[in-house]
């Protein structure tokens, strides 16, 4: 592993350990939620309090994923505006895609704009990371362009209702659909990405 990220992964897990957060760093391909049947290849959880990253996948994988739920952590962590409003819906999504709750269209619409709103935004502190730190392993380019395809899952999630089996980001040939810089806007996402989730990722 590149010395660099080591020690920074390193500094992140302690930082981790000082806040009381559970660390769950798995030799699976994918991890679940507790009280969760939807598998995913990292969370950060603020109750309880637990960090979960699939390591069963090469280290250009998992590296970002690791990156991507700290970043969580430090929304957090820096009580975020954006963490607060996550708050509002917790576990709204979840319950919804497994048929527990209902939501009509308003609702649902609020619960994505959040939901997107955050991973954006995390996203956004993974880039300015790998800036500051100097985590030159990691492309920054390829990694907007892998984030742009999850944060536009989302509105492929609230038309059918379902989680990917497999990470849209996965897919090399969904991954080129979209561009390798953050958008503005996110509700018009390109026909060819949105066929290639639907037919890759379920």
């Amino acid at each position: 592993m590149n010395i660099v990220i080591r020690d920074f992964i390193g500094k992140s897990l302690m930082e981790m350990i000082e806040n009381n957060v559970n660390l769950k760093l798995l030799y699976k391909n994918r991890v679940n939620i507790p009280n969760d049947n939807n598998f995913l290849n990292g969370y950060f959880n603020d109750y309880p309090l637990e960090f979960s990253c699939a390591m069963l996948k090469p280290q250009k994988e998992w590296i970002p994923i690791f990156l991507h739920e700290y970043c969580h952590f430090k929304q957090w962590k820096e009580k975020s505006i954006l963490w607060e409003d996550l708050k509002k819906i917790q576990n709204k999504l979840w319950k919804w895609i497994d048929h527990k709750i209902e939501l009509d269209s308003e609702e649902l619409r609020e619960v994505i704009s959040i939901t997107i709103n955050i991973e954006l935004d995390c996203e956004k502190r993974v880039v300015k990371l790998i800036k500051k730190n100097k985590l030159n392993y990691i492309n920054i380019e390829e990694y907007i362009n892998s984030a742009n395809t999850y944060i536009g899952f989302y509105h492929i999630l609230e038309e059918n209702r379902k989680w990917y089996i497999k990470a849209p980001y996965e897919f090399k040939k969904i991954r080129n659909t979209m561009p390798n810089v953050f958008l503005n806007n996110y509700d018009v996402l390109p026909v060819r990405s949105i066929d290639l989730v639907n037919k890759c990722c379920f």
